[in-house]
C-alpha cells in the first residue's frame, strides 16, 4: 500500500494530503473511528474525513487552542440588517476552563480497572473546523500534567474519549522500544542517484528526476518497509516469549538490570 503511495505521489501536495489519500485507500475504515496525534487536528483533515469518509476523529490539541460559542437566534427574530453572527460572545481559551469547577469521570483501563479522572467536557464551535466539536480536558493528578482531547463525534461520551486516546498512546511506548531495544529506526539506505542538495531546500523539483532514479528511490523505500517490518516481528517475538515463556527467560537471562518487572521480563532481558 505504502509502495502504491508513493508510486501515485502528486507533485506539490502536502503532508495532510498524502495522509487523506493513504486513508482514502481503506474503504473498510468508512464509519469509523480514528485516535491520532496533535499532528491530525487540523481543519483540513478533519473535515475531509467526516464528510468523505465519515470517518470520526479523536485527538489532542494544543494548550493554546482557542474556541467559540455558536451563535443561537433569538425566538423573536430582530430586524437588522447584515449577516447573522457566527459566534456569540468572546472567544474562549479552552486551557483557562482547568480554572474552573472539574468534573470527575470513572474511566476504564485496558485490564478492566476503573480508574477516577478529573477534567471537564464542553462542546463548542471549532474555527478551523466550521462546526461544533467536543473537547475533554484531562487532569493528570500525579504528575499535575493536562491534555485537551478533541473529537468530531460531539455524542460520544468523555469517558470513551479518553479511553481511546489512552489505548493510543501505548503505541508511542511501543516505538520506544522499537527505538531502543531493536533499532528499528536506525536503518541508513544511502543513494548515490541523486544530487546533493542543501538542507530546507524550498526550490526543489521532483519532475526533473529520471525514471531510472526514480525506480531506484522506490526500491530503496521498499527496502526501509521491510527493514522496519522485520524488526517489528522480532519485537512481537520477545514480547510473545517475555509472557509465554516467563520461567525460562528469567534462569537463563545472562543480563543484570537496575531496575526489573517482578512480574514478567522485559524485552531487552527475553533477547539476552
Amino acid at each position: 500500500v505504502l509502495s502504491k503511495l508513493w508510486k501515485d505521489s502528486i507533485a506539490g501536495e502536502t503532508l495532510a494530503d498524502q495522509a487523506l489519500r493513504f486513508i482514502g485507500l481503506f474503504p473498510s475504515l468508512q464509519n469509523c473511528l480514528i485516535v491520532a496525534d496533535a499532528w491530525y487536528s487540523k481543519g483540513k483533515i478533519i473535515t475531509t474525513l467526516a464528510t468523505k469518509h465519515k470517518i470520526r476523529l479523536i485527538s489532542r490539541v494544543a494548550h493554546n487552542a482557542v474556541a467559540r460559542r455558536p451563535y443561537i437566534p433569538p425566538l423573536i427574530p430582530e430586524k437588522k440588517r447584515g449577516r447573522k453572527p457566527k459566534y456569540e460572545g468572546p472567544p474562549i481559551k479552552l486551557f483557562e476552563l482547568f480554572k474552573g469547577q472539574l468534573q470527575s469521570f470513572l474511566v476504564r483501563e485496558i485490564d478492566g480497572t476503573v480508574t477516577t479522572k478529573r477534567g471537564w467536557v464542553v462542546d463548542l464551535m471549532w474555527p478551523p473546523v466550521g462546526s461544533i466539536v467536543r473537547f475533554v480536558g484531562v487532569l493528570h493528578e500525579d504528575s499535575n500534567k493536562t491534555w485537551i482531547l478533541m473529537c468530531s463525534d460531539n455524542t460520544i461520551p468523555p469517558e470513551d474519549i479518553i479511553f481511546a486516546y489512552g489505548c493510543r498512546f501505548r503505541i508511542e511506548c511501543l516505538f520506544r522500544n522499537l527505538k531502543q531495544s531493536r533499532g528499528t529506526f536506525g536503518y541508513r539506505f544511502w543513494s548515490k542517484h541523486l544530487e546533493k542538495i542543501k538542507a530546507f531546500s524550498k526550490d526543489l523539483d521532483l519532475t526533473e528526476i529520471s525514471q531510472e532514479a526514480l525506480e531506484i528511490m522506490r526500491s530503496k523505500f521498499e527496502s526501509i518497509l521491510l527493514f522496519t517490518t522485520c524488526a517489528m516481528i522480532a519485537q512481537a517475538m520477545l514480547v510473545f516469549h517475555s509472557i509465554f515463556s516467563e520461567k525460562e527467560v528469567k534462569e537463563n537471562s545472562g543480563i543484570w538490570l537496575r531496575t526489573e518487572r517482578y512480574d514478567l521480563p522485559c524485552e531487552r532481558k527475553t533477547a539476552s
